[in-house]
């Protein structure tokens, strides 16, 4: 009965560890999240993973490779976040709404079942409690590669000064940061090792997609106070 306890509160300490950040968030900024486009995150997820599942399932032929594959298929988010984030007015292009609309379906349909398979093992080991960093790794992901592809989306608009050129780049560099962090299925680094990778590019990815925000917004004042002027 002990040993029944110590992997309940194993399991309910590493799903407070995974879901608690974007709950958090949610509770504090409920006034500010437009709710349908929290739905439109959610959508986001499930609709690239069921692409991810049926290509898996028609291309992979073994464990390995589709564990390998399922990674590298990763990529597809970047275009399913675009496509949502394309479908919505800039408005209602709330980046923090999808971003927590995306990861919350992820860490329900990706991360509970996980954890609490591993945090019910016979002999403790740190597999959860990993999930559960991923699951922040994520977020943190998710919000600098969410920023890029809302700038990929206001770049593309600009029908003068080379707008559409600036949009691919957003675009390039999105689907590079993914490549780089599929480096760790493809050279079989260990689970640690991969998130350290992952933390390193996540916040990479943050520190440019906020600069270049910061730029974006800059050009906007600027190009406002010139109308206002005229």
């Amino acid at each position: 009965q002990t040993h029944t306890m110590t992997r309940q509160l194993y399991f309910l300490t590493c799903a407070s560890l995974a879901f608690g950040p974007p709950t958090i968030l949610i509770n504090n900024l409920q006034s500010k999240l437009p709710k349908d486009v929290l739905v439109y995150g959610s959508l986001a997820y499930i609709l690239t993973s069921l692409a991810k599942f049926i290509l898996i399932a028609t291309f992979a032929s073994n464990t390995m490779a589709g564990s390998s594959v399922f990674r590298f298929l990763a990529l597809l988010n970047v275009f399913g976040l675009h496509v949502v984030i394309s479908s919505l007015s800039l408005k209602n292009a709330s980046i923090l709404s999808i971003v927590l609309g995306f990861i919350v379906a992820e860490d329900l349909f990706q991360r509970v079942g996980p954890i609490w398979m591993e945090s019910q093992a016979r002999e403790f080991d740190w597999g959860a409690f990993l999930i559960a960093l991923e699951a922040n790794i994520r977020l943190v992901w998710l919000f600098g590669q969410v920023t890029l592809i809302f700038l990929w989306k206001v770049r593309d608009l600009k029908a003068v000064d080379g707008g559409r050129n600036e949009g691919r780049k957003m675009a390039l560099i999105c689907l590079g940061f993914e490549v780089v962090a599929c480096g760790g299925v493809w050279f079989s680094l260990s689970r640690c090792t991969q998130l350290v990778l992952e933390f390193v590019l996540a916040l990479a990815q943050l520190a440019l997609a906020y600069s270049m925000y910061q730029k974006e917004d800059m050009n906007i004042n600027m190009r406002a106070k010139k109308k206002k002027n005229r």
